[in-house]
C-alpha cells in the first residue's frame, strides 16, 4: 500500500535544542539512545485507563451531550 502525502502532513520531525540552549542555557544531561530506553521500559509499564464513563458523565453534567 502506498502512502499518500496530504496538506498539512508531517514530513520530517528533527530534534533542535539550539534555540533552547541559546535561550535558556538548556543542555540535555541524558543521552538520546539512554532516554530512548528508558521511555520504552516505562511504556512496558503503563496500564491502559478507559476513562470514557467518566468523560461522557462529565460532558452530560455540563449540558453538552443528551
Amino acid at each position: 500500500m502506498r502512502s499518500v502525502l496530504r496538506a498539512g502532513d508531517v514530513r520530517h520531525c528533527v530534534a533542535d535544542v539550539t534555540q533552547i540552549t541559546t535561550a535558556l542555557g538548556f543542555r540535555p544531561r541524558t543521552a538520546l539512545q539512554e532516554g530512548m530506553t528508558r521511555l520504552v521500559g516505562w511504556i512496558k509499564n503503563q496500564r491502559p485507563y478507559d476513562g470514557a464513563r467518566e468523560a461522557d458523565a462529565a460532558l452530560r453534567d455540563r449540558g453538552l451531550v443528551k
